[in-house]
C-alpha cells in the first residue's frame, strides 16, 4: 500500500541532507568565501518548501503531476528489493541492473533512496527532498562555474539566479530526474572549467568518469555527448598551455577527439537503435507532439535534410524562449503559470545573455568553449527533436545554469558600465561647479 503522506519521514532527511551539503561545502570551499553556505541553505528551504506547496498544498492541480509518478516505480522496486531480502550489500549489485535498459536510473535510484531511509514509511515527499538537495547543489556549481570564469560578483549573481528562478525551483520540487540529470551535467562542465585551472588533472578526469558513468541510466545520450565535450576540453586544456606554433595543431586534435568520441557514442547508439537516422527524429518529434496538451504543428517535412535542418532552428528557437505569445490564448493552466518567468526570461536573455556572450568570448574565449560546445550540442539535439512546449520548456532547465551565467556576466557589465559613466558625469559636473566658483 502506498504512503499517503510521507512527511514525518522527509523533514528528518531534508535536516540531514542540509548537515551533508553543508560539510561537503566546508570541505570543498577553497577560497570562495562563506556566500555560497547561504545560497545552498536558501535553494533547499525554497525547493523543500514548493515540494510541501504542490504535494501538500494542492498546487499539483495547477501544474500537473503526470510524469512525476517515478517515485511509485521506485517504492516498489525498494518492495522488490525487501521480498527478496536484499541485503545493504547486496545493494550495488542490483542497482547495476538500471543499466540493463533506457531511462531507469531515476527509478532504481529512488529505490535505493527509499531502502536507505526507510524511516516512517517514505515516499513521494522524500524524494522531493533529495531532488531539491540536488537542485541546491547545482546552483552552488553554477556560483562556482561563474566564480571560474568571471569574478565574485557575477558567481554571486549567477548563484541567486540559479536559486530563485522559478522553473529550475519547480522541477527540483517533484519527483521528477530532471533535477539529478541537470546537476550531473553541470558538474561534468565545471570539471571542464576547473581542467583549465588545476594541476589535479587525473582527480578531474576520474570526477568526470565518475559522474558520466552516473548520467547513463538518467539519459544515456547526455552521457555521451559530456564524453565528447571532456576529450574536447582535456585538447583545449593542452592547447591553450602549449606554444603559438603548436596551439593550432593542438586545438584542431582537440577537436578531431571530441569528433572521434561523439562518432563512437553514433556507433554504440546506432547498435541499440537500428534506425537511427532521420526518420528515428521524426518518430521522436511525431510521440513528444502527442505526449501532452501542448503540441505544435510545424510545416516542414523532416524526410530532407532541409527541412529537418529548418525544423530543427524551429525547435531550438522553442526550447530558448517557449511558450511564445500566439500560444499563450487558450493554452493550459500549468502554461500560463509559465508567462511571468517567461517574459523576464525574454528581457534577461537580450539584455544579459547576448552581451553576456559577447563579454566571454573577449575575456574567456578559451575557457568558455566547452559552455558554448555544451549549448550547442543540447541545444541542438533537442530542438532537433521538439514537438511539444512543455517539453522544450522542461529541456531549457537543462540549459539554464549556463545561460544564467552569461546572463548574469552581461548584466554586471552593464551595470559597471552604467556605475562609470554616472561617476563620470559627476566628476565633470563637479569640475565644471569648481571652475564657475572660481570664476
Amino acid at each position: 500500500m502506498l504512503p499517503d503522506s510521507d512527511l514525518v519521514s522527509a523533514l528528518p532527511l531534508f535536516l540531514v541532507l542540509g548537515v551533508i551539503g553543508v560539510t561537503v561545502l566546508l570541505l570543498t570551499r577553497g577560497d570562495r568565501g562563506r556566500g555560497e553556505m547561504a545560497l545552498f541553505l536558501t535553494a533547499f528551504a525554497i525547493r523543500f518548501a514548493a515540494s510541501l506547496a504542490i504535494y501538500e498544498g494542492g498546487l499539483v492541480e495547477v501544474i500537473g503531476d503526470e510524469d512525476a509518478q517515478e517515485w511509485i516505480n521506485g517504492w516498489t522496486v525498494k518492495r522488490y528489493w525487501e521480498l527478496y531480502q536484499v541485503g545493504i550489500f547486496g545493494l550495488p549489485s542490483v542497482l547495476l541492473d538500471a543499466y540493463d535498459s533506457y531511462n531507469r536510473g531515476y527509478m532504481y535510484f529512488l529505490a535505493a533512496v527509499y531502502y536507505i531511509w526507510d524511516f516512517a514509511d517514505p515516499g513521494r515527499l522524500v524524494g522531493c527532498v533529495v531532488n531539491g538537495f540536488a537542485g541546491a547543489m547545482t546552483a552552488v556549481l553554477v556560483y562556482r562555474a561563474a566564480h571560474e570564469l568571471f569574478d565574485r560578483r557575477v558567481a554571486m549573481l549567477s548563484g541567486w539566479l540559479a536559486c530563485l528562478f522559478p522553473s529550475l525551483i519547480i522541477w527540483s520540487a517533484q519527483t521528477i530526474k530532471e533535477p539529478i540529470v541537470i546537476l550531473l551535467q553541470t558538474l561534468v562542465v565545471y570539471v571542464c572549467l576547473r581542467l583549465f585551472r588545476t594541476r589535479v588533472i587525473l582527480a578531474y578526469l576520474l570526477l568526470a568518469t565518475i559522474t558520466i558513468a552516473l548520467l547513463v541510466p538518467f539519459r544515456f545520450y547526455g552521457a555521451y555527448l559530456a564524453a565528447g565535450i571532456v576529450a574536447f576540453s582535456v585538447f583545449l586544456r593542452f592547447a591553450r598551455n602549449a606554444s603559438a606554433g603548436n596551439r593550432r595543431a593542438m586545438t584542431s586534435a582537440g577537436i578531431g577527439a571530441a569528433l572521434l568520441v561523439m562518432a563512437v557514442v553514433a556507433v554504440v547508439f546506432a547498435e541499440r537503435e537500428t534506425t537511427f537516422d532521420l526518420d528515428y527524429f521524426t518518430r521522436i518529434k511525431a510521440y513528444s507532439a502527442t505526449a501532452g496538451g501542448s503540441s505544435v504543428e510545424q510545416p516542414f517535412d523532416t524526410d530532407t535534410p532541409a527541412g529537418f535542418a529548418l525544423a530543427t532552428v524551429f525547435g531550438v528557437l522553442h526550447v530558448l524562449f517557449a511558450p511564445l505569445p500566439w500560444q499563450w490564448t487558450g493554452g493550459t493552466g500549468r502554461l500560463m503559470f509559465t508567462i511571468p518567468e517567461v517574459l523576464a526570461w525574454w528581457g534577461m536573455f537580450f539584455a544579459g545573455v547576448w552581451p553576456g556572450l559577447r563579454r566571454a568570448l573577449r575575456e574567456r574565449f578559451v575557457e568558455i568553449q566547452p559552455v558554448l560546445l555544451f549549448l550547442l550540442v543540447f541545444g541542438l539535439l533537442y530542438g532537433s527533436s521538439f514537438g511539444n512546449v512543455g517539453l522544450a520548456y522542461r529541456h531549457r532547465a537543462q540549459l539554464l545554469p549556463w545561460l544564467l551565467i552569461l546572463a548574469a556576466a552581461g548584466l554586471e557589465e552593464w551595470w559597471r558600465r552604467r556605475k562609470a559613466s554616472a561617476a563620470s558625469r559627476y566628476r565633470a559636473f563637479a569640475a565644471l561647479h569648481e571652475e564657475n566658483v572660481r570664476a
